[in-house]
Formats: structure tokens, C-alpha cells, sequence
């Protein structure tokens, strides 16, 4: 998918759910590859899974000396209106709860447009199956592969029959119905809690932007006198408010609103992946601090980077993702891999080398146009490393442009190769490389090349 950022800046205004304080904020277009960024205090924090961490009923952000709250909801419109790069000028800690779902946030975006970029955005793909759980709380996530974007979620509360038990799926693959279905299906589901929990926030003073307009309050099972007179008290109602379902004073919108809110919830702490997802994620139970936890497993597992996290590959990993063999493997080390963006390689060069023999005898240089293939296959490394996989495709290059040979490569000779992924469109890329010895540029040359199945 294309980067995006909004057309033009948009202000909303509201109060922070659990802070109860008046807050704007300014979203506005950003660039390339920027990420979402939110400034507070005249601090920048990159709302991404490396900064964040989880409080009670909310999803934060934070870096040394600020943090912000309760961003889960802007960040599922962000997925959902396919906002891959803004800058979120804040004046509180905490966004607006508006009227506790995403559909303010989608239809502020839409309204001032959105702008495609020129970049493309690769998907993290889930390619096996990968899982996370805390079986005393029976909270459980698992990702498995799927060629789309899908979530399911099953939700259960006993003791609660306005609620009850269910499960729930949508399917999120289209990206053309993107936004539209999350806004029909997703985004008008408020956040929620128990009647009895009401009792609980107020005394802990949580929720204080929170009341019966903006979340909804599900009458559970067997509440006592005691708490609906504390409930009646605290929000200025009489008792004829618990003979329905809810105790709020309008209609749901949506039968099971409870569970969709956990799929919109959910939605919003994956994108703190900073990229969109391709595979299949069930979920039962689970809550901001068990959303955070498996975004991270998921980063760790798929090597997803942000901020320019570093990753390296030995000779065994790269024959993982590579298809080449001795004697045409001319790569012997990934020192840095940042996805999507660069990837550096090794190769130590031996009087060893089977070409030695013939090119040329007393005087051994490694050939130019083998220069050239080892940065291609460092470059189908950085390729490879995205596609789910990498087994069942290859990486066929069909250019190679500007290329210039400074200096000659002897054995002995450590070759540091650097590449760069200029752009990735309809799966034909086009990358920049260098050859490095001690220090110096040997060789460059730009080349591009098509990701394609493999088909023997």
C-alpha cells in the first residue's frame, strides 16, 4: 500500500477520557517514512511499540521526560483512514474521548482529505503462527497466516448476560473498503464498561472525562442495591435506569458493541507496528496490556524495525532467505538490516574463491560483474526479508544502470556492502548499492529488480 499523510491540518477538540481536562489536538501532514508522531510539551514521541507501555485501561506512549494516554482510539482511525505519516500536535496528555469510538477522529481525516505519497508501505506478513497468552486470566492472541488482514474476536462475560458470550470477525483485506467498513462496522462502537466497575473508576479517579454520554455501562448480573444507589448518586440517575441493558440513555449502535469496541481497541495497538498487517489475528479476553505485549512479540518475531532498529543475519540465516549456493552465494554476513529501507553485508574475500583460478592467474581480482551480484544479493536479502515466504519467491533483476568500478578487490580484501530500497511499486524495485574497502568506495551501481513466485 501507498503512504499517506492527511491533505491539510485538522483540528478536533474534546476531553480526555481519564484525565477529564479540555484538550485540542492539530494532526498534520508529515512526510516520508515519518511515522506518527505526537508532540506534547514541545516533545516529539513516535506513537510506535518501542515507546509504549500500558496502564490501567489505557494504551501510553511515552519517551524520557513525557507520555501521552489513551491513544488507541486515534490510532485505529489513523489504520483506518490509511494515515501511514502525521504529526499530532496535542496540549494535554491525552486525546479527546469525543463520544468514546473512532468515528469523530475518521470523519475529521476525511474531511480534509487524505494524500497518497510516493512510497509504498510493505505489510508485516504473517507467515506462521505466533501466539501469545496468559492462561490465568484466559487472555490469548494468535496470528496466523492469511492473505489479507482479518480479526476475530471472542469475548466472554459471564457474569454479565447484556454482554454475554460471543464471537466476532471482519475482514479487512479490501483495501478499498478499507475505511468504509471500518466506519459501518467498527468505528461507531463506543468504549464500555460494567455497571459495577463504575463504583471502582470514580473511586479511583479514573475515567473522569468519562459519563453517559461518551461510554456505555452494561448492567451485570446481581448488582446490589448499594452500588446502583452509589451508580444513581454519581451520575445523577434514578433506578429506573437499570431495567434495560445498559444504563445509558440512548440506543447502542450495534448489538454486540462490546465486542466490536475490543476489535477497535485491538486495531489501534497493532498499528503501533507502524505498519499494516497481512494474516489472521484471533483474539479472546485481552486488554491494552496484553495488545501491547503481543504487538511486541510480534516485532521481535518478524524483525519489524522502527527508528532505525538494527538487526543482523549470520550465514545461516541467509541461506534461509537466499536461494544461492557455493560457489555463487557471495555474501557472508547481514551486519544491518533496517526493513524496508537498507541493508549492509560482508563478504571476505579468499585466494580460495573458485574464480581466482581463471581471472586472472598471478594477478587474482575479483571480477566486476561479480561486485554487481553480490550487492544484488544483498539486495534480494532486503527483499526477501518482506515477503513472507521467502522460499516461494524470487528476486529477478532486470537493470542494471550506472554502474562504475573505482578500485580493485584483491583476496584478502573485507568488501562492505551497502544497499538502499529507492522504491518498491507493483512488486519492481529499484536500489542503490556501494562496495566498500577499508573505507573506500570500490564500486557502485544502481539495479532494479521484480519479486516474483517461484515456479519449480
Amino acid at each position: 500500500m501507498k503512504q499517506h499523510t492527511v491533505n491539510k491540518p485538522v483540528i478536533i477538540n474534546g476531553v480526555g477520557l481519564h484525565s477529564g481536562d479540555k484538550v485540542s489536538i492539530e494532526i498534520r501532514p508529515a512526510s516520508i517514512d515519518s511515522g506518527i508522531t505526537f508532540i506534547y510539551n514541545n516533545q516529539k514521541i513516535k506513537a510506535n511499540y518501542l515507546n509504549a507501555t500500558c496502564a490501567e485501561r489505557k494504551t501510553i506512549i511515552s519517551n524520557s521526560s513525557e507520555s501521552i494516554n489513551t491513544i488507541e482510539h486515534l490510532m485505529a482511525a489513523l489504520y483506518a483512514t490509511s494515515i501511514t505519516n502525521a504529526n499530532i500536535n496535542i496540549d494535554s496528555d491525552e486525546p479527546p474521548t469525543l463520544d468514546g469510538s473512532s468515528l469523530q477522529f475518521v470523519k475529521s481525516i476525511e474531511k480534509v482529505g487524505i494524500k497518497a505519497q510516493s512510497k509504498n508501505l510493505l505489510p508485516i506478513v504473517i507467515d506462521r503462527k505466533i501466539e501469545y497468552e496468559v492462561p490465568s486470566k484466559e487472555i490469548s492472541l494468535t496470528g496466523l497466516p492469511f492473505d489479507g488482514f482479518k480479526v476475530t474476536y471472542i469475548i466472554d462475560y459471564p457474569d454479565c448476560d447484556s454482554i454475554g458470550s460471543e464471537i466476532f470477525s471482519i475482514d479487512f483485506s479490501d483495501l478499498n473498503l478499507l475505511k468504509d467498513k471500518f466506519v459501518n462496522e467498527i468505528a461507531p462502537a463506543r468504549t464500555f464498561c460494567l455497571a459495577s466497575e463504575l463504583v471502582y473508576l470514580n473511586t479511583k479517579g479514573l475515567a473522569k472525562g468519562a459519563n453517559l454520554d461518551n461510554g456505555v455501562a452494561y448492567i451485570d448480573n446481581n448488582l446490589s442495591d448499594d452500588i446502583k444507589k452509589q451508580i444513581c448518586s454519581i451520575y445523577d440517575i434514578d433506578l429506573n435506569a437499570f431495567k434495560s441493558k445498559i444504563i445509558n440513555n440512548f440506543e447502542l449502535n450495534f448489538s454486540n458493541e462490546a465486542i466490536r469496541h475490543k476489535i477497535l481497541d485491538l486495531i489501534g495497538d497493532l498499528y503501533l507496528l507502524g505498519r499494516p498487517i497481512r494474516g489472521h489475528i484471533i483474539a479472546k479476553g485481552t486488554g491494552h496490556a496484553s495488545n501491547v505485549e503481543f504487538v511486541k512479540k510480534i516485532a521481535k518475531e518478524f524483525k519489524v524495525g522502527h527508528d532505525l532498529k538494527k538487526y543482523k543475519y549470520d550465514i545461516s540465516d541467509i541461506l534461509k532467505i537466499l536461494h544461492h549456493r557455493y560457489p555463487f552465494l557471495l555474501i557472508d554476513e547481514i551486519t544491518e538490516l533496517i526493513p524496508d529501507k537498507t541493508v549492509k553485508a560482508v563478504k571476505n574475500v579468499t585466494f580460495n574463491e573458485p574464480y581466482f583460478q581463471g581471472h586472472f592467474p598471478g594477478k587474482p581480482i575479483m571480477p566486476g560483474v561479480l561486485i554487481i551480484e553480490a550487492m544484488a544479493q544483498s539486495g534480494g536479502f532486503l527483499l526477501l526479508h518482506t515477503v513472507g515466504d521467502p522460499s516461494k519467491k524470487l528476486v529477478i533483476f532486470s537493470r542494471i544502470n550506472s554502474a562504475k568500478f573505482k578500485k580493485m578487490i584483491y583476496p584478502g580484501d573485507t568488501v562492505h556492502f551497502e544497499i538502499d530500497l529507492v522504491s518498491y511499486k507493483m512488486n519492481t524495485c529499484k536500489l542503490s548499492g556501494r562496495a566498500i574497502v577499508k573505507n573506500q568506495v570500490v564500486a557502485e551501481s544502481e539495479f532494479m529488480a521484480t519479486v516474483m513466485d517461484k515456479e519449480f
